[in-house]
């Protein structure tokens, strides 16, 4: 296996686990963004809000 062979399988390699932990990243915020502020409105009476364009908690 040639030297550059090499280093274009591990680019691939650590591209794919890019773009897997983007994914996750990506899913894991829809899930808290579209769940979390209802529990924490509850938690903290109402003060969380959600902002829609930032994707952030405002407390």
């Amino acid at each position: 296996m040639s030297f550059v062979w090499r280093h274009k399988l591990l680019f691939g390699f650590l591209l794919l686990i890019a773009i897997a932990i983007g994914g996750a990243v990506s899913y894991a915020n829809a899930i808290l963004t579209g769940v979390m502020p209802g529990y924490l409105g509850q938690a903290l009476n109402g003060r969380v809000t959600l902002d829609s364009a930032s994707g952030s908690l405002f407390h």
